[in-house]
């Protein structure tokens, strides 16, 4: 019903460097299978992919390509019309793309894919390729993610040509902002009744044992109010023996990890490198700082304050302030002249702080304007912005 009513809105293809040829395909095929990749997603990767391709016709020279990061594939699909495209990702991303992911990724290869692709998964930490062995490597909203930026550019370093280039898409601090406003001042009176209902409801239900099973109903359809202590212990119990002390960290310290434990507690298989860095880097064992961290929130208190907490986008990052200082655009283009790449071009292509949240059918609409916008303005006003790298020829 929503593909349909989308397909009602678009009346010709609006971007000036995809084909319509291929253009109708793709929607065609989100027509014909919306429960695989919405409109709205097709739309978002055309345009990336708008911006992208005169990049590929101007700079790009070979024929071998990677997409790090690739999710559902539709970018890579797309990139393969310009040459031999390899796609990585990580194996536990059923949490941000469904369980079904794997099997929704091949059949968009399968059918989009003007060459076969060759996919494999990494590890989060290196990439499954030999050395020099692309000439570009595509990424797009996946640097912001990585626990280490400097190691991530240095791999994408070690597996293009020399020669080759880089194009890598990320936020800006205008994103960070709307986020924090979108996601945190708007909805602040919600956040605050459900931290009050999360820290409290187990207690005061408990209290009546005749609704113990309604709670029990409760958490098992809507899992934002399962305590946090219980669905860490369930991760401990899933994957280790329960035979180590917890940590003794101080409470302070603990309290200043929030931001990274609620990546990690929403999504435990994606994010365990991050805990891994974070129980390192304190000297102590992952599992002794869990197995704390399952006391810790045993406090109602903490629990109060652990759900009102600002989220980030990055996991690595230390809370919403220093995100903002380490989304500059000087630092994300020091991240790449740090491991001796020349950074050629930046500039901005998304705006989502204007668009709402930018993928839906009206950006398709001011699709023109914004095209305008990104040659008009500076790039640190776009919510987004595009980087592109090379390889130094030596």
């Amino acid at each position: 019903m929503k593909n349909s009513f989308l397909l009602g809105k678009i009346k010709k293809n609006r971007f000036i460097n995809i084909s319509d040829q291929i253009f109708n395909k793709f929607l065609l095929f989100s027509k014909n299978n919306p429960e695989v990749i919405s409109l709205q997603q097709i739309f978002l990767k055309m345009m990336i992919m708008d911006f992208i391709i005169p990049v590929l016709k101007k700079s790009f020279k070979g024929e071998h390509i990677l997409e790090i990061g690739c999710g559902s594939g539709i970018h890579s699909a797309l990139l393969s019309n310009f040459g031999k495209v390899s796609a990585t990702d990580l194996k536990k991303t059923t949490i941000v793309l469904g369980e079904s992911v794997d099997r929704d990724r091949k059949h968009i290869f399968d059918t989009l894919a003007t060459n076969n692709i060759d996919f494999r998964y990494n590890n989060g930490i290196s990439l499954p390729f030999e050395n020099k062995s692309f000439d570009m490597v595509f990424h797009n909203s996946v640097i912001e993610h990585v626990s280490n930026v400097n190691l991530f550019n240095k791999e994408v370093y070690r597996v293009l040509k020399p020669g080759g280039i880089c194009i890598c898409i990320t936020g800006t601090p205008s994103l960070c902002r709307y986020r924090f406003i979108r996601n945190y001042i708007f909805r602040f009176p919600l956040i605050l009744i459900h931290a009050l209902l999360k820290s409290s409801f187990k207690t005061f239900l408990s209290r009546f044992s005749f609704m113990k099973i309604l709670y029990a109903q409760i958490l098992k359809r809507v899992w934002h109010f399962y305590p946090t202590n219980e669905r860490i212990k369930k991760i401990v119990e899933k994957n280790y023996d329960l035979k180590q002390q917890p940590s003794s960290l101080p409470n302070s310290l603990i309290k200043s990890m929030y931001p990274k434990i609620l990546h990690f507690v929403r999504e435990p298989d994606y994010n365990h490198i991050l805990m891994e860095k974070v129980s390192g880097r304190n000297g102590v064992t992952l599992e002794s700082l869990l197995l704390q961290l399952v006391q810790h929130f045993k406090l109602p208190w903490n629990e109060f304050i652990f759900n009102i907490t600002p989220q980030t986008h990055s996991q690595h990052t230390l809370n919403f302030k220093t995100e903002i200082q380490e989304w500059r655009i000087q630092n994300w283009v020091k991240s790449f002249i740090d491991e001796s790449f020349s950074v050629n071009e930046v500039y901005g292509y998304r705006y989502q702080h204007i668009f709402g949240m930018s993928y839906n059918w009206i950006t398709h609409i001011a699709y023109l304007f914004i095209r305008i916008m990104s040659r008009k303005l500076p790039p640190w006003f776009a919510s987004e912005f595009i980087i592109l790298a090379e390889k130094q020829n030596r």
